[in-house]
């Protein structure tokens, strides 16, 4: 049996499965879990995607949910193509309306088994100091033509209801205690264009590709995109001053984040801005590694502004900026107008899609985590982030040569 780690994945020998969600401490009656039949777009096609109270059985029988005992049965080898991942989880049900939170279950134990019982592995996750009223704690995904099994422990303060909205689903609890599911959008809705980012099909095994991170600790740890580093299997952190072998420390597949650890000590720690208050309008810095082995080894530096505090779809997790940023710069730091973080650069709308949508080119519409956002992350991961106060206004310049010791190129082997 493999034990998992927040993050971890592994490859799963078998298709028939069964998922216990086994909390330390239950709340009778309070309780329901939850998984969601999703595409690659980690997007659930309509309600029929969802499995749990309201729909115990999903895909013709191949997900099918027992809430007497808290266990799902899945049939990997049962989902069509259009499933590529099945998500499972728990919520704790009224939401954040009934005071409790994740952390009054304690601890809580995944635990995966064939259809005979044999155990194969297990995701054990301590829950104290966690403030989520739902959680993702199991994906199981394809790659290259395997089914595998990652860890995850992401967590939503607001409950099953924001659970489901990351995904396109309405998840509701009516007065009665049923739990009702709708679609996210409205039949009659125009397809919203999707942001095109960097988050590409699986590459072979032994593929190379690179991104961007930065130093949040004097313990090594570096932060960057969870996409970056989704399909790899070896990382590296490098600049023109350092070099170190990564581990994966903790990854939040739905806020695209993810937390690593250098082998040794390495880099100062990049400091975000204390204050969360942001404008439009305001001055942005990037550093980053784009384009590797077409523009240089060495980091690279755009200038913009802040145009929107939302993405695409009202999306309040990101923001909008205009510096441009080619693929490498996923997991770059951006720089507000005094060398303190307030976001993490993410990705860049696809102007080629919305082209066809719109008949208009987009030019530099780009998108980063907002600071607020990855500072939670890094609580979450018992990181605490480094913060300062706004000083004095510096330049581009400036601001780019006290990063480049800081900011690294992540490179990952599939």
């Amino acid at each position: 049996m493999q034990t998992l780690s927040p993050g971890q994945n592994t490859v799963l020998e078998r298709t028939r499965l069964v998922v216990q969600l086994d909390p330390q401490v239950g709340i009778p009656g309070g309780m329901t879990g939850v998984a969601l039949l999703l595409n690659a777009a980690d997007k659930a096609a309509d309600r029929r995607a969802y499995v749990g109270d309201a729909n115990p059985e999903g895909a013709g029988g191949a997900v099918a949910f027992d809430a007497g005992n808290g266990t799902f049965r899945v049939d990997l080898g049962r989902l069509g193509p259009e499933v590529e991942k099945v998500r499972l989880g728990m919520a704790l049900l009224g939401g954040p309306s009934t005071g409790r939170t994740m952390a009054d279950l304690r601890a809580v134990e995944t635990a995966v088994t064939d259809d005979l019982g044999a155990r194969l592995l297990a995701f054990p996750l301590d829950l104290a100091g966690r403030t989520e009223t739902a959680m993702i704690l199991l994906d199981l995904y394809r790659r290259h033509g395997a089914w595998r099994a990652k860890a995850v422990g992401q967590g939503f303060v607001h409950g099953l209801n924001a659970l489901g909205r990351a995904h396109g689903l309405d998840i509701v609890e009516a007065q009665d205690g049923r739990i009702l599911v709708r679609d996210g959008r409205s039949p009659d809705d125009p397809p919203a264009p999707e942001a095109g980012d960097e988050r590409r099909p699986p590459p072979p095994p032994g593929t190379r590709y690179s991104g961007t991170g930065f130093c949040i600790s004097r313990d090594g740890f570096f932060l960057t995109n969870e996409h970056v580093i989704r399909d790899g299997r070896r990382f590296t952190a490098r600049n023109n001053r350092m070099e170190a072998a990564l581990r994966v420390a903790f990854a939040d597949p739905i806020n695209d984040l993810a937390l690593l650890q250098a082998e040794r000590a390495v880099g100062e720690p990049t400091a975000f801005r204390d204050s969360l208050h942001l404008d439009p309008g305001e001055d942005v810095v990037t550093v980053g590694y784009p384009l590797s082995g077409l523009l240089g080894s060495n980091a690279q530096v755009t200038t913009g502004a802040i145009s929107a505090l939302t993405g695409t779809a009202n999306d309040s997790r990101v923001l909008q900026f205009t510096a441009p940023v080619q693929t490498g710069n996923s997991g770059g730091p951006l720089f507000d107008a005094y060398g303190l973080v307030v976001g993490i650069v993410s990705h860049k709308l696809n102007a080629e899609q919305i082209h066809r949508i719109t008949g208009d080119i987009p030019q530099n519409v780009n998108f980063a985590v907002k600071g607020a956002v990855a500072r939670a992350f890094l609580l979450a991961a018992g990181i605490e982030p480094p913060t300062a106060d706004i000083g004095s206004r510096q330049s581009a310049a400036a601001i780019a040569s006290a990063a480049r010791d800081r900011v690294v190129q992540v490179l990952v082997e599939a």
